[in-house]
């Protein structure tokens, strides 16, 4: 089997073409994690504003059971203040 003939010119350039290959692998890569952060923020915020939601829910739900529970023992003496 003969050896193929490579000069030191065509050495050089195709490690250039394989710098450059690695160069544009780096920058995507780079690209890529910035664009995870960024999403990564922005499911933090959303995460963030469904719980502050769901809590307000809660509370909503708390103070509307509180409601019901006063209404109901007192449903009477309000029924007499209201349609006497």
């Amino acid at each position: 089997m003969e050896t193929p003939n490579i000069d030191q010119g065509s050495i050089a350039y195709m490690l250039g073409r394989l710098d450059g290959k690695v160069d544009a692998l780096l920058t995507k890569a780079e690209r890529s994690e910035s664009r995870i952060d960024d999403l990564d923020r922005r499911l933090s915020a959303v995460e963030e504003t469904k719980a502050k939601g769901i809590g307000a829910w809660r509370v909503i739900l708390a103070m509307s059971s509180v409601i019901s529970l006063i209404l109901g023992a007192y449903a009477d003496k309000l029924w007499d203040i209201l349609f006497k």
